[in-house]
């Protein structure tokens, strides 16, 4: 409770990613944030369709956390983060899908990392769906 009442309360703007917004008020605050190994958190899933909509709402949350905390997450750590560079590259495959009308493999290139991490390549949809959410997140203003 004094968390909450020195940082505030969920921002209901974000829609998404309320959690990590939280996390990033608290530490600019000065308190920490703690790993707990043995904490259990039961996610449902939920039907294949549901996460497709999931991946890209969680795409535009991530979006709005980027413009929200702009001077935290901008640009010193945005690139060096591996799971922020990983997801520029999904955002690179989606931008230059029209170099497809000249290279007609170009689609084929997605499966790249399936093939090297041996993983599900259901696995690349997902992430390109999220891709997809982060740049029309980036392209839209924040609702207030």
């Amino acid at each position: 409770k004094e968390v909450f009442d020195y940082i505030g309360l969920f921002d209901e703007n974000l829609e998404r990613s309320e959690d990590i917004d939280i996390c990033i008020r608290a530490l600019k605050k000065g308190y920490k944030i703690r790993y707990v190994k043995d904490a259990i958190v039961y996610h449902n899933w939920g039907t294949f369709k549901k996460n497709i909509f999931r991946s890209f709402y969680n795409g535009i949350g991530m979006a709005n956390i980027y413009k929200k905390h702009k001077d935290e997450l901008y640009p010193r750590k945005i690139i060096t983060n591996l799971k922020n560079l990983y997801s520029l590259t999904y955002m690179l495959y989606i931008i230059l899908l029209p170099v497809t009308t000249f290279f007609w493999y170009y689609p084929l290139l997605i499966f790249l990392p399936s093939t090297i991490l041996r993983r599900n390549p259901v696995k690349e949809l997902f992430n390109i769906i999220q891709a997809l959410g982060i740049i029309i997140g980036m392209s839209t203003p924040n609702r207030k």
